[in-house]
């Protein structure tokens, strides 16, 4: 199954180190170009930005139009333009309206905890400690 990603959910994701379930959840990962530019701002984490700028190979950026979807954010535009482009079956985002859109245009939405359950029924991780240490952190 091919995912793009909006910029939260890989966010998340590298936050807690639980990024490496999306290669064994999906064929391919692509991120808007926008995307990477917000995973590299000043204001984010740094070990997320460390992580932006040595990208794992699994992880492909193309280019994405925002212009389409006007009322979304810079990265959830780009990302959503991108899956109607190359035929995605999901994106990846968290945030309100953006997880409505992609329905609309046929692409499934799914969020970072889904993303994590769907990695805990596949054995990649255990959820309920996944979620524990999460709110240690």
């Amino acid at each position: 199954m091919l995912g793009v990603s909006d910029t939260s959910p890989l966010n998340y994701l590298v936050l807690i180190k639980t990024e490496e379930v999306l290669p064994a959840l999906y064929t391919a990962v692509l991120i808007p170009s926008q995307v990477l530019e917000e995973l590299q701002r000043p204001k984010t984490p740094d070990h997320v930005r460390l992580w932006a700028s040595q990208l794992p190979s699994w992880v492909h950026v193309q280019e994405g139009d925002v212009s389409r979807f006007p009322t979304l954010n810079y990265g959830e535009a780009a990302g959503l333009a991108l899956a109607i482009d190359t035929h995605a079956e999901a994106m990846l985002v968290d945030d309100g309206e953006a997880r409505f859109m992609p329905r609309a245009v046929g692409v499934v939405p799914i969020g970072t905890v889904a993303i994590l359950g769907e990695a805990h029924r596949a054995t990649l991780l255990d959820f309920d400690t996944t979620i524990f240490f999460c709110r240690m952190a």
